[in-house]
């Protein structure tokens, strides 16, 4: 064991646990001939059961073979719908216990104690597979935390139906509604999100955007023609077509590896990116350097002017000095900025590095503007 990720350790733990608490409330049903704590022996068995699945789904889904050579990642999201169908049906068992088992034959002690041992422990062992697959990012892990949640409700259950029948009161009926309508909802939820990746469906907005922000940082990168992402298992697949503005296939080919870096460095569970590009067409003709004390600047919006330069023979030549037109204003620069280069008929801009200024540049880059990076910018100022 000491060998395996933490994902299988986790597992083969849960495996171990719910075993021990079957074997308990087989003990205590022995020794006290209640019904109820022999329906949470049966309810516990169902953990153990799952539990195994998903450390069958696990282990698994890290296979790569010659018939399956992209993996078997979606065997733990298959894991995990077999387990929101058993947190269902573990909905009504629950609702059965408080309204069917209300007698005890003797000895009221067993069944209390073990009913509260067992839903600490449950409780317990829940937070902890759950706060692992979330670490690890693993849906059957996930599912089989919830699993663990609704055993130890199935034990709170128990207690208080037991207490209740001391008491002569039935403290269990209210109970059980409460408690299958929050088991009915986690099972709707696990269902829910295991068919949508089953059926690959597209990730969550907030990371696709968070992966095109990242592809258009690149200033090679002049537009996103296509983006395509999914989730299989914990892990996720991206496609995208991008058009670049590259002069060789070696220097795409390197564009797409630092894209593809860059994705699995800000993104967690990035399994593969795969990245085609098309060249730019666009022939560049005119182009401006923002420059302020006579200096190139990153600092579009804060240029004192803008220096227009033509493209000739593959040199660049300038042709003159405009003022930056949103130098005197804060606000609205960008556009200011976007009029111009409208206005100008400007097809680039020139800097010496990538610039700070991410939302001017998407902004440009909407526009059809490309970016261009020129290290000796100070050469073409000064020819």
């Amino acid at each position: 064991m000491l060998n395996r990720e933490k994902d299988e350790k986790v597992a083969l733990r849960s495996i171990l646990i719910t075993f021990f608490l079957v074997l308990i409330k087989i003990l205590a049903y022995f020794l006290s001939g209640s019904i109820a704590i022999f329906a949470d022996a049966i309810h516990s068995l169902t953990d153990t059961v799952s539990s195994l699945l998903v450390f069958l789904g696990i282990v698994f889904s890290k296979k790569k073979t010659k018939k399956f050579p992209y993996g078997l990642y979606k065997l733990e999201n298959f894991a995990s719908l077999i387990l929101s169908i058993i947190i269902f049906f573990a909905g009504f068992e629950i609702i059965k216990e408080a309204f069917q088992y209300k007698t005890l034959t003797r000895n009221y002690f067993w069944p209390l104690g073990v009913a509260f041992i067992s839903s600490l422990i449950s409780f317990l062992l829940s937070n902890y597979k759950l706060k692992a697959g979330k670490e690890v990012n693993s849906p059957s892990l996930i599912a089989d935390g919830i699993h663990s949640r609704t055993d130890a409700l199935s034990s709170i259950i128990v207690f208080f139906g037991v207490g209740g029948g001391l008491l002569n009161f039935p403290l269990e009926k209210a109970a059980a509604v409460i408690v299958a309508l929050f088991i009915f909802r986690a099972s709707f939820e696990l269902l829910s999100n295991s068919v949508k990746v089953l059926l690959d469906a597209s990730i969550d907005m907030d990371t696709m955007i968070k992966i095109r922000d990242i592809i258009m940082d690149f200033p090679q990168v002049t537009r996103i023609i296509t983006i395509k992402g999914r989730n299989s298992g914990r892990f996720v697949f991206v496609e995208a077509i991008l058009e670049m503005d590259v002069n060789t296939l070696e220097e795409a080919h390197g564009v797409s590896e630092e894209i593809e870096k860059a994705i699995k460095r800000e993104i967690k569970y990035v399994e593969s990116v795969l990245i085609h590009y098309e060249p730019l067409k666009k022939e560049l003709k005119k182009a401006f350097i923002p420059v302020k004390e006579d200096k190139p600047t990153l600092h579009i919006g804060e240029a004192d002017e803008f220096v227009i330069v033509e493209k000739y023979d593959d040199k660049f030549r300038k042709i003159g000095r405009i003022p930056n037109p949103a130098r005197l204003t804060d606000k609205g620069k960008g556009r200011i900025i976007m009029d111009f280069v409208e206005q100008e008929g400007i097809d680039a801009v020139i800097l010496p590095s990538p610039p700070p200024d991410k939302h001017l540049i998407l902004m440009l880059k909407g526009k059809g503007i490309r970016i261009f990076i020129e290290e000796n910018v100070s050469k073409i100022l000064s020819s």
